[in-house]
């Protein structure tokens, strides 16, 4: 158990999964692993996607998307204000491949609150094709912070976050944090 709380972001056991394609068998299937019931309501994912009209230039980039648990291996936080339906990484690979996108950028979802584990394992799994963005809390160790920026994190928004969470801006020389990035893991894609 880190300092943080959680296990640690060492969980890339991944169980194997066929390939997934869009509107393919198995795409629409959605509903909520382990302990959790889908919000009434959750928009789930659209049985049939149609491809876009128009190609998308070369190194185009989803540049704000998520993976939600699944939810028997990366549970969601009690403190959530919605349960979604389990959107695993292979889904999201699959349609970024089928939208045409090149690579993406994945954003911690708020329903797994400071638990990195389901975008870091993600951010593995993806290679060079993402980067990614981490909720960071006062709990959250520089070893920790290590772990985040060799699994491809590249920021963290601050989403309401009391200032002593941005104690890890003085770290790296900086008074002043921007809103959106820490400069202690500012690299290049």
């Amino acid at each position: 158990m880190t300092k943080s709380g959680h296990a640690g972001l060492q969980d890339t056991a991944a169980p194997s999964t066929p390939s997934i394609v869009p509107g393919g068998p198995g795409w629409a299937a959605h509903g909520t692993s382990g302990p959790f019931t889908m919000d009434p309501g959750w928009l789930p994912f659209h049985a049939q996607p149609s491809r876009p009209r128009f190609r998308l230039p070369p190194g185009s980039v989803d540049a704000h998307c998520h993976v939600f648990g699944p939810g028997e291996r990366f549970p969601f936080a009690p403190e959530r204000k919605y349960t979604p339906c389990d959107a695993s990484r292979e889904k999201l690979w699959a349609l970024r491949d089928f939208l045409g996108f090149e690579r993406n950028v994945l954003v911690q979802a708020t329903c797994h609150g400071g638990d990195n584990r389901a975008v870091v394992d993600a951010l593995r799994a993806a290679g060079d094709r993402a980067r990614g963005i981490a909720t960071i809390t006062t709990a959250t160790t520089d070893a920790e912070l290590a772990e985040l920026d060799a699994a491809g994190i590249r920021g963290a928004p601050r989403r309401g976050a009391p200032m002593d969470v941005w104690r890890l801006f003085v770290r790296s020389g900086q008074d002043r944090p921007s809103k959106y990035s820490y400069p202690a893991l500012d690299r290049r894609w």
